[in-house]
């Protein structure tokens, strides 16, 4: 409605007129994260916002629904922002209390605007979003728990209201175009369904069952492996995705920045200096992970369909708080390092300590260069849309005309195994003389034609076994595939090739 009022004010051309409200667009969303830096800059200091600036900066996520003009991210951040810079004006100002009506006030009208803009998309995410200021400043400036527990109902109460008023606008909405007030509940209800996790299975469409049935671990892992920071298109080529950092290792990055607040004041002064504060952040930061996981919990169905755009929910504000934790802890070291070189160490040992740290990042990071490229491979091939059957001991996936056998945790046995690959064309013609009164291409995987995938600890418990076979270029009708040792066969599938539909499981 916002844009189609300006277009009607402009004299310019459509495509002209787009791309000025993808800038204006993209202008609002830099200033809702730059409001939230120059936050971070208050409470931690400016080299701490540089660094989650920086940080930020490189997240593709954020990019990429920078400008989106159905998202409109920095909608979402609008009620979070509002009671962030509230709390601050009165934990700076200690003569000025806020009244339950002005939070109340701040909270409907932010969370009616977030609804006017982009609706209900990632409504609990955002929703929880706003109650984390509560938590910050509840910490920071020590508040009562009466306090705390009366200005968080205050917030879940004027944020509801709002809710229910812009539900109440869309269901007449819907109802001055189909007829009855019924159609407008009628479609809440199903849209509801369709995205939440067993939301009355028996009563949605088809197409939606599979993403509801879906299990939550399987949903959880998506998200634990995509890639939150890709620098590739930058680095040096020969270096594959070293510069590919996924969103479990910026977790556990994360759990790492956590554990150095509690440094002593011998190894680093600036870092003992500001542990409550640090503190204050930490806490408040792994309490907002609830954001995000509640999208990914509660709208299940949504989240296993919409892997192209759901991580966006990461910086929401989870990422945020993060990135600004990174900074302030990385700060306090950095200072407390200079420090030691200009005052401790010698001119010639700083070069000598510089050189070493080079070194040992250099060997540190071939390491990881090995492992990534491996890890490349392993992601490209096991990519969802590939699966054609999952098997006791290995998942089958078809990727480029040739047909890959994956098991994470493979045993000494199972190596040792031989796989059969039976592929029957739809056309006879198209075997051999040799193959033909069999009726089907034999491609059976020796033993030495598996791999073994070196990939991180946290997506197999040891290194990945990999079998793969280029398919014939004839038309498939079916292939017959499993593995078999010296006495028997071990486990077969049928699969109906142009369907990929499984007929049978042995």
């Amino acid at each position: 409605m916002t844009f189609a009022i300006l277009d009607r004010l402009s004299p310019l051309e459509n495509e002209q007129n787009l791309k000025i409200f993808e800038l204006i667009t993209a202008i609002l969303t830099a200033l809702a994260f730059s409001l939230f830096l120059l936050w971070c800059k208050r409470r931690y200091g400016i080299l701490a916002a540089f660094i989650a600036l920086f940080l930020l900066l490189i997240s593709q996520w954020t990019t990429f629904f920078g400008r989106n003009l159905w998202w409109v991210l920095w909608s979402f951040y609008i009620p979070f922002l509002s009671l962030l810079w509230l709390f601050e004006k009165e934990s700076k100002n200690k003569n000025l209390k806020l009244t339950f009506i002005k939070i109340a006030v701040v909270c409907f009208i932010t969370v009616l605007l977030k609804c006017f803009y982009t609706g209900f998309e990632y409504i609990t995410t955002a929703l929880i979003m706003l109650a984390i200021p509560l938590v910050f400043y509840a910490l920071l400036d020590k508040w009562k728990v009466k306090t705390f527990l009366k200005r968080f109902l205050v917030v879940v109460v004027s944020a509801l209201t709002a809710l229910l008023a812009s539900m109440a606008i869309l269901i007449w909405q819907i109802s001055m175009t189909k007829g009855s007030i019924e159609a407008g509940i009628n479609h809440i209800i199903l849209s509801y369904t369709k995205r939440a996790s067993g939301g009355g299975n028996a009563d949605i469409p088809e197409i939606y069952k599979e993403s509801i049935n879906a299990s939550l671990s399987e949903v959880l892992q998506t998200y634990w492996n995509g890639t939150a920071i890709n620098l590739n298109n930058w680095q040096l080529a020969g270096w594959d995705n070293l510069w590919n950092i996924e969103f479990g290792e910026l977790l556990l990055l994360l759990l790492l920045c956590s554990a150095l607040i509690f440094i002593s004041k011998s190894i680093s002064p600036t870092t003992f200096k500001n542990y409550k504060k640090n503190k204050t952040l930490i806490i408040t930061m792994w309490i907002s992970i609830s954001a995000p996981l509640s999208w990914l919990v509660v709208f299940k169905g949504h989240s296993y369909i919409h892997t192209h755009m759901n991580f966006i929910i990461w910086y929401m504000p989870f990422g945020l708080f993060g990135y600004a934790g990174i900074g302030s802890v990385m700060s306090s070291l950095v200072k407390d390092i200079r420090l030691y070189l200009r005052t401790s160490v010698k001119s010639y040992k700083r070069y000598v300590l510089i050189a070493l740290s080079v070194l040992i990042i250099g060997i540190l990071f071939t390491k990881i260069n090995f492992s990534s490229k491996d890890y490349a491979v392993y992601k490209k091939i096991t990519a969802k849309e590939n699966l054609v059957s999952k098997q006791k001991r290995f998942s089958i996936y078809h990727l480029n005309n040739e047909i890959y056998y994956v098991n994470e945790n493979p045993t000494y046995e199972e190596e040792s195994d031989i796989i059969f690959l039976h592929v029957y064309p739809k056309d006879s013609q198209d075997l051999t003389p040799e193959r033909a009164q069999f009726n089907f291409e034999n491609l059976d995987l020796k033993r030495s034609e598996y791999e073994i995938l070196d990939v991180p600890f946290w997506v197999s418990t040891s290194s990945v076994l990999l079998a793969h076979k280029k398919l014939p270029d004839f038309e498939i009708q079916e292939i017959v595939t499993g593995q078999y040792d010296e006495f028997s066969r071990l486990w077969s599938v049928r699969v109906e090739w142009g369907k990929r539909n499984q007929k049978g499981d042995n």
